[in-house]
């Protein structure tokens, strides 16, 4: 039997040289951003986080996209108007990523909103209530949370036709409820009697300034908590979204609707993966996460064409219509 060439080894060499980079390439796992921080007890995004990564771990036992796993790479700034917008810049012009999901409220959204439009890369929005982020005609946001006008009239509903006392937080989600508890109510012809607004930090209510009937509590999960504790225990207090946090699972008197259906099954999962409760929003992010997962195993790790396929599968403003309920 002869043995090859110099040529032919030559070729054989160039040949296998040309296959090596191709299959590296197929091993490399796909990169998925998230705009929040990658700690599961972290206080205002570790629900949020539980939800990804299980979701992320749960796509890859099943093979990932044809192989090659996914990645969640995470960057995040507890003071996100100063560091958050680089997080994300760095998120989409250094990791790469194919997507991004995030952030964990709607103030984050926006800041991560502001990136996407410029680079046009596909946001899943697992969190955020502020139906503005949907407002501002960029179509490569993707939202999943039930919006805020639907959260508004369902606490008016709670407090039926009678005058009630609007407690308000002064950051970005609670000015943002409070305006559409206010427009929803008048639709109703039912007006606050009162309107407190708190300031990030407050335990209680002011010396001197006490509910008058029913009370509706908008404010940060904090705050929330620590009202809703410090308030006489037979006062009906419908509360927004902060009261579906695992802060306030503690507060048993909060009336508050629910984002996402209860899984009790995918609960106990999140619960035995992190040793953390899990919450609403640990559900919602979960769904973000598999319907990005979904979007690139049916398109590839192609921005344009995953925004193609969220688009298909969410609203024609990017969010989806979830039912408000009790």
């Amino acid at each position: 039997m002869s043995m090859p060439s110099g040529d032919a080894n030559a070729t054989r060499r160039s040949f296998l040289g040309m296959l090596a980079p191709a299959a590296l390439r197929a091993q490399e796992p796909i990169p998925i951003g998230f705009f929040g921080p990658a700690d599961a007890a972290h206080a205002r995004g570790g629900s949020v986080y539980m939800g990804l990564a299980l979701a992320m771990e749960d796509a890859n036992r099943a093979g990932g996209y044809q192989g090659r796993p996914f990645r969640l790479i995470s960057r995040w700034s507890d003071d996100p108007w100063r560091g958050g917008a680089a997080a994300a810049v760095r998120l989409v012009f250094d990791d790469r990523v194919c997507a991004l999901i995030g952030g964990i409220d709607g103030a984050t959204t926006h800041l991560a909103e502001q990136v996407i439009a410029k680079a046009l890369v596909p946001l899943i929005d697992p969190a955020s209530t502020d139906q503005t982020v949907n407002h501002a005609g960029v179509p490569w946001i993707f939202s999943l949370a039930p919006a805020d006008p639907a959260i508004a009239a369902c606490l008016v509903e709670v407090v039926r036709d009678s005058p009630f006392t609007l407690v308000a937080g002064t950051d970005h989600d609670s000015r943002n409820l409070a305006a559409e508890v206010i427009r929803a109510a008048r639709r109703r012809r039912v007006f606050p009697a009162l309107r407190i607004d708190i300031a990030p930090g407050t335990r209680r209510l002011p010396q001197g300034q006490d509910v008058e009937g029913a009370c509706v509590l908008i404010a940060p999960p904090g705050e929330t908590a620590a009202i809703a504790g410090a308030l006489p225990g037979n006062a009906l207090i419908a509360a927004g979204p902060s009261a579906r946090s695992r802060i306030c699972s503690a507060c048993p008197g909060l009336v508050s609707p629910a984002l996402r259906r209860p899984d009790a099954g995918l609960s106990a999962r999140l619960f035995d993966r992190f040793r953390q409760q899990p919450d609403d929003f640990s559900l919602l992010a979960y769904d973000a996460a598999r319907s990005l997962i979904e979007a690139v195993q049916a398109s590839g790790p192609d921005r344009a064409l995953i925004r193609q396929e969220l688009a298909a599968r969410f609203g024609p403003n990017g969010r989806k219509e979830q039912k408000v309920a009790l």
